[in-house]
């Protein structure tokens, strides 16, 4: 389903991290397709990563908002770049935007066809009882203008039809990555001492203070725990401790981090929650094995820990004691088999060829509107 003059406008709020990485990975895909005669971006400039306005072929700018009469100003924005742009498809890219994108949209056949990915469900969060049940009603409420919502994960859309968001064009898409572009080894990582790395924001979710206060109780001298990642607790110097076993490096540029991958001995994701775990199939993809926690679709990453090693993350006394055991010889196995892991079910090709038929799909579904 091809016409020469078809565009696509991808819609971002705060998008950084493993989103942007997603955002940027999916409009490259699109553009060397040759079917899109232009692939647009549509993103608030004060939170816009270089590599991500670089994938586009247009950028266009609205001012986002996360109060309530922010958010009105945001959408009113948001549909008046929409309609002026007339693009065939929109993807709206996490709450906000699916928010702002949906709440005002063209419910006719000669609308866009509007894809929706919320990229991790907010009430999935570990917050407040009340703010998941007012995520759960808005997605509720929004979700039949979307003509496909697309989850990220089997555990995402699981908890999507658990919320009571059913919708005849929702599918799972997971995550894909490129093959690995290694460099040098980082300088910082002694190839004789076992080298573990943490790659995200330092926040809650993430659980970084959970695996510091693992690797505090963890005695073993020749281990060594690089932190990549700031945003949360601003440059990371909230997280910092006495401990010469432990490096903090804030955000490294992500064309850079294969290099980093390809030197550690296993990857840390002690997550309190995640949607898919976009760090972990990077990690996978450089034969590096990744110890997980058992929360989100992280199990379902690690194929139930067939490819890697999960646990429980508010166990710190636990994952202390994985941290003491780990050895060289299971986590080389364990690499070989994350590899297999990436190759069978997570590469870019693989993912970009589901979200072309996604969008086949929103297509069809948006022209069969009344």
């Amino acid at each position: 389903m091809s016409l020469p003059d078809q565009t696509v406008l991808h819609v971002v709020e705060r998008c950084r991290g493993g989103v942007a990485t997603y955002v940027a990975e999916a409009m490259r895909a699109q553009r060397a397709s040759g079917r899109w005669a232009s692939v647009d971006l549509l993103a608030d400039r004060h939170y816009l990563e270089p590599e991500l306005a670089a994938a586009a072929d247009r950028l266009l700018d609205y001012r986002s908002a996360r109060r309530i009469a922010g958010m009105a100003r945001a959408a009113w924005q948001v549909t008046r770049r929409i309609r002026k742009a007339r693009p065939s498809v929109v993807h709206l890219h996490s709450s906000f935007p699916g928010v702002y994108g949906r709440v005002a949209a063209d419910s006719r056949a000669i609308g866009p066809a509007i894809l929706y990915c919320a990229h991790g469900w907010a009430f999935e969060m570990q917050t407040a009882k009340l703010k998941r049940g007012i995520y759960r009603t808005i997605e509720r409420e929004l979700a039949h203008k979307a003509d496909v919502i697309v989850s990220i994960s089997a555990h995402e859309f699981a908890a999507a039809e658990a919320a009571g968001i059913r919708h005849g064009g929702h599918i799972a898409i997971p995550h894909g990555a490129r093959p690995a572009t290694p460099g040098p080894r980082p300088e910082a990582m002694d190839p004789t001492c076992l080298n573990l790395l943490f790659v995200g924001r330092l926040d809650r979710q993430k659980g970084l203070d959970l695996l510091l206060r693992a690797f505090r109780q963890a005695k073993r001298q020749d281990i060594r725990l690089h932190v990549i990642g700031a945003e949360g607790l601003g440059d990371g110097a909230h997280v910092q401790i006495a401990d010469p076993r432990l490096k903090l490096y804030g955000w490294i540029a992500h064309d850079s981090l294969d290099a980093w991958y390809a030197a550690a001995d296993a990857i840390v994701m002690p997550s309190r929650w995640e949607g898919f775990g976009l760090v972990a199939i990077e990690a996978m993809r450089n034969g590096t094995p990744v110890l997980a926690s058992d929360r989100g679709a992280l199990p379902e990453v690690l194929d139930g820990g067939a490819a890697g090693i999960l646990f429980d993350p508010e166990n710190t006394a636990g994952l202390a004691n994985l941290i003491e055991t780990l050895d060289r010889d299971t986590l080389r196995s364990l690499g070989a088999a994350a590899y297999a892991r990436y190759q069978s079910a997570y590469t870019a090709d693989r993912a970009a060829t589901a979200l072309a038929a996604a969008y086949d799909l929103a297509i069809e579904r948006r022209q069969g509107r009344g």
